[in-house]
């Protein structure tokens, strides 16, 4: 009788002794025709020469005395594997209860069939690898199930299986019957949930008091972990805590980790607008922004230039921009001027009526300055009594650009992208410059720098360093030339506009068909209004806007010395300053230069010695009451000594010119900047008479916001 090594085993050796023993050959071997898994003969051992106590022992268990009841286990596993296949059957409906029946008979016997296969795999010679015999791939493709019943619930059982399926079968056949072949129930939930994590109450509270310091996973169950050995808490594993980071809601995260200013770009609800309720230009949002690219200035240097933009948010037309180097209230208001001069100003405000026009912008510091929302100065005044004599009023005047042109001040929330839709035009601009632009795109973050950017940038080190004849980088001049066909580009293609429901519009020509009154605000007085103000006293020489000692003067000062008046100048010119006298009329005052003691400077001299004689020629002529002052004078008399010949003549060459022309109305936008003038008159005076005669155009008044105004008080 021959034993297999595996039933010697279980006689209570090893498997190590009794190879040993085998090859050693105390113990008679052979190789039996079947085989094991893995392709080789199984090796047998004679029962004979096995030592005699292994020999009794193999008897006594192959030939018990008498019936033996199956243990206590084996019936429980009965039972169990009976009312799984009851409960995987009794949900199915009676026609697929059948099949299902008699398809696992089916393959039952098709298993049993494969379990007398011997062997089951040979040597292919080509591959050198064991394959299944041709046998075991026919039973394969027999066991494809062709019922409908079944194929319709799962349509899986039609494809063939593979023979290590069936091999799987045949070891489960044995521990469950019928139920290898039938899907079984799915087990009943247990009261107590064991994936659930174990934590300590206190623990808990620690996480729940602690987590918003800790943004990393690791960083928190650390500290945790710390505390709890101290504590004696008992706390689930890192990976638990790991799960419930990444299961935060995004807006909790965000606005936890990292910051409000991120939470109210990427999460916070904003309020869908529809703008078409605004009128063409009533409404423009303006930004500063930096390009994403990279240019040559005249010294040499490289630089990042910023971009002043302002876009009206009726049409989508990019109304005016202005390029530097810096961002500043000056950029904003050249931007802004920009516009003016190519495609009008905007519409006037009417406050009886409700209705106004507004700049929409961040809460910026240029735009919040008090040059761009303005101050609040103290000035004097000159006024009649109505019971007659002279006077003067100090009050109060703001004075600043939005406050010059009567316009509303609209502040975006604080951070956020999508407030403003200028934004949507800066992301279009660096998309056209990464197109556009192959070395001198330098990346849209800081951090991260295109190479052929980097390429250029060592170029252009060698540049610095003499060793290159010119820089890879373009001239800022070249740039401002590329993005001004860009905005035309821009101004002339169509886009879709989401706040106007979708409709796709060309921005030129939706500007032009709803701005059909044009206002315009004369250059010098548009220069003006761009120019920073300040308030000061009228002393000796003048007026002192910047430092001690170093004074403007101007003749016209001369009656107004003691009182606060508004200054206004440019960075770019320190020669000079503009001020506007308490009486509405602005004069151009020099520097006055200091004059060295032995070296005398003859301008300095000159100009002073013209004051003075200008202020004796005042105190000279000087009428206690003049006919201004008095009820004898008609309005036409005042309305004539205030209108210069030029301003006459200009109006009535105009009025010519228009006469015989078509097109949308023009308005001229007045004020106290186009205020008199100081300036030596040559021509004819306009005379009383020739005001009286002058005529208004009803035709004008046609057209709603087509009227003439001016906006500067008279102060006499």
């Amino acid at each position: 009788m021959w034993l297999t090594v595996d039933e010697v085993v279980e006689l209570g050796r090893s498997r190590r002794r009794v190879l040993l023993k085998v090859a050693s050959g105390e113990w008679k071997s052979r190789e039996s025709e079947r085989r094991g898994r893995n392709g080789k003969r199984l090796v047998e051992v004679e029962l004979a020469s096995l030592p005699t106590d292994l020999q009794r022992l193999y008897l006594q268990q192959s030939t018990p005395s008498g019936p033996v009841a199956p243990a206590e286990s084996e019936v429980s596993g009965v039972e169990d594997t009976t009312a799984r296949l009851q409960a995987a059957l009794v949900k199915l409906s009676i026609e697929e209860r059948d099949a299902l029946v008699v398809e696992a008979q089916r393959l039952a016997e098709l298993v049993g069939r494969y379990e007398m296969i011997t062997p089951k795999r040979q040597l292919n010679p080509g591959t050198g690898k064991h394959e299944f015999v041709p046998a075991v791939l026919a039973l394969c493709e027999e066991a494809r199930c062709t019922s409908a019943v079944i194929l319709t619930k799962e349509p899986s059982r039609g494809d063939a299986p593979s023979p290590h399926t069936l091999d799987g079968w045949m070891r489960k056949i044995k521990a469950e019957g019928m139920l290898a072949f039938i899907r079984n129930a799915p087990a009943p939930k247990k009261e107590y949930d064991g994936r659930r994590a174990a934590i300590s109450p206190d623990a808990v509270a620690w996480v729940n008091a602690n987590w918003r310091s800790y943004p990393n996973p690791r960083h928190l169950f650390k500290a945790l972990q710390k505390r709890a050995r101290r504590e004696r808490w008992v706390i689930p594993s890192e990976s638990w805590v790991y799960r419930l980071y990444r299961a935060l809601p995004k807006t909790v995260r965000v606005a936890t980790f990292d910051g409000q200013k991120a939470y109210v770009s990427k999460c916070a609800p904003h309020v869908p607008r529809d703008v078409s309720d605004c009128d063409a230009l009533q409404v423009i949002c303006g930004d500063h922004s930096q390009r994403d690219v990279t240019v040559t200035l005249k010294d040499g240097s490289i630089a990042r230039p910023w971009l002043t933009l302002w876009q009206d948010i009726r049409t989508g037309l990019l109304w005016g921009w202005h390029l530097d180097l810096v961002p500043s209230s000056f950029t904003a208001g050249m931007a802004y001027a920009d516009g003016v001069r190519n495609y009008g100003a905007q519409p006037l405000s009417r406050p009886d009526s409700n209705y106004f026009s507004h700049v929409y912008t961040d809460q910026g510091r240029d735009y919040k300055s008090k040059n761009w929302d303005g101050q609040v100065i103290a000035v004097h005044q000159a006024a009649m009594r109505i019971e007659g004599g002279l006077e003067v009023l100090r009050t109060q005047r703001r004075i600043g650009f939005l406050g010059e042109l009567d316009l509303k001040h609209i502040l975006a929330r604080g951070y956020n992208a999508r407030e403003k839709p200028v934004e949507r035009v800066h992301k279009d601009i660096s998309d056209w410059e990464q197109n556009t632009f192959a070395a001198e795109f330098c990346g849209r973050d800081a951090k991260n720098k295109p190479d052929r950017w980097r390429d250029a940038y060592a170029q252009h080190q060698r540049f610095v360093k003499g060793k290159r004849s010119e820089s890879p980088f373009m001239a800022l001049e070249d740039y401002r030339e590329a993005l001004a066909g860009f905005i035309h580009e821009y101004n002339t293609s169509e886009h879709e506009r989401v706040t106007l429901g979708g409709a796709r519009v060309v921005p030129v020509e939706e500007y032009r068909r709803l701005y059909t009154t044009r206002y315009e605000i004369a250059e010098e007085a548009l220069a003006l209004l761009l120019m920073k103000a300040v308030r000061r006293k009228v002393g000796k020489n003048g007026v002192e806007p910047f430092r001690r000692g170093q004074a403007y003067l101007h003749e016209s000062m001369s009656l107004w010395k003691g009182k606060d008046v508004e200054v206004r100048y440019t960075e770019n010119d320190y020669s000079r300053v503009w001020v506007v006298l308490p009486d509405a009329k602005i004069c151009e005052a020099q520097l006055v230069s200091r004059s060295p003691f032995l070296t005398p400077n003859k301008q300095t001299m000159k100009m002073v010695a013209e004051a003075a004689a200008h202020e004796r020629k005042v105190i000279r002529d000087f009428n206690f009451i003049t006919m201004s002052r008095i009820r004898g004078e008609s309005v036409e008399d005042r309305v004539a000594a205030l209108i210069e010949p030029e301003q006459v003549e200009a109006v009535a060459e105009q009025q010519a010119v228009a006469g015989g022309a078509s097109g949308p109305a023009r308005v001229q936008r007045m004020t106290r900047m186009d205020g008199r003038k100081l300036r030596a008159v040559t021509t004819r005076q306009v005379t009383a008479s020739e005001v009286a005669s002058v005529h208004g155009d009803a035709e004008m008044f046609d057209a709603p916001d087509r009227s003439r105004v001016r906006e500067f008080d008279y102060d006499d």
